[in-house]
């Protein structure tokens, strides 16, 4: 089994958008005895891109989270039985198995163990700044050809996982009421300006933030995890490494019914026109792999 090392290359860079209001006159207003400045504070959109992975003590027990490293880790395909092992997360950054469903699930044998192969990438946003935002985070995956993203409940005839790379993220399918919405564009292969290598394709994700993020709020995660289906065996495709890509955006949430308004209107909705992809924050090949 060829193992890989995964270089991950994060963009650790929020696009921020923001509306000031405009006067036809100053704002320091002037009376017939004196001058006095009228100081009106200022709407701004700032967010943070926070990134971490899960911290463990020498048995193994999970304690915490901790930034994400993308130092010495190896991908390798999966094995054993793919549940989900939930977890609990206190103000202290702790986090505490439990049974029921909760924001941070990770893959887990039938055992209840965490297995070791797929790789934490816990993606939040945190707003840091002083009025309500709506947020999306848009992901770039390398995807060379004949490798394809599989949703997490697909399977084959025989009920095993097809060849194929997974997430683990959260999203509002199923019943699971998560703030978070997924567009995935599987069909089709993004390919980066910056290279002429196979590597370059990429397949594009956009995770949208349904509810205004109020000022020093945090997300609950989008991204939690990566890994190879257990058929997957040819992972030659990828060279050395393996190269993921996030950028989060912003825009004020005051004047906006919702998300989808409000990203229309300050970003272009991120769409493929049959030729190429619009209002993707990377550049991109003029010739497009349909």
């Amino acid at each position: 089994m060829t193992k890989i090392k995964r270089r991950l290359l994060p963009l650790a860079l929020a696009v921020i958008f923001f509306i000031l209001p405009f006067a036809e006159s100053s704002l320091a207003y002037l009376t017939d005895t004196e001058a006095t400045v009228n100081v009106m504070t200022v709407g701004s959109v700032k967010i943070e891109q926070n990134e971490s992975q899960r911290k463990f003590d020498s048995s193994g027990n999970t304690l915490g989270l901790e930034p994400y490293t993308d130092s010495g880790k190896i991908l390798q395909p999966t094995v054993g039985s793919e549940l989900f092992l939930y977890y609990s997360k206190f103000p202290d950054g702790s986090l505490t198995s439990q049974s029921e469903a909760s924001p941070y699930r990770f893959l887990s044998n039938s055992a209840g163990e965490s297995l070791p192969l797929p790789v934490d990438k816990i993606v939040t946003v945190k707003n840091t700044g002083n009025v309500p935002a709506y947020v999306r985070t848009i992901f770039a995956f390398e995807a060379p050809e004949g490798m394809d993203r599989i949703p997490s409940d697909s399977a084959n005839e025989a009920g095993e996982k097809k060849p194929g790379w997974t997430i683990v993220y959260n999203d509002d399918f199923g019943g699971n009421d998560s703030d978070w919405k997924w567009t995935f564009f599987d069909d089709h292969r993004f390919e980066m300006a910056t290279t002429n290598a196979e590597e370059s394709k990429f397949i594009i994700a956009v995770a949208e933030y349904q509810k205004p993020l109020e000022a020093n709020e945090e997300t609950i995660p989008s991204l939690l995890q990566y890994y190879f289906n257990r058929r997957t065996n040819d992972l030659t495709k990828f060279g050395d490494s393996l190269e993921i890509y996030a950028m989060t955006q912003a825009v004020q949430a005051d004047g906006f019914e919702n998300a989808n308004q409000a990203f229309t209107e300050a970003f272009g909705q991120v769409e493929w026109d049959g030729y190429e992809f619009k209002n993707v924050p990377w550049d991109q090949k003029i010739s497009q792999t349909p």
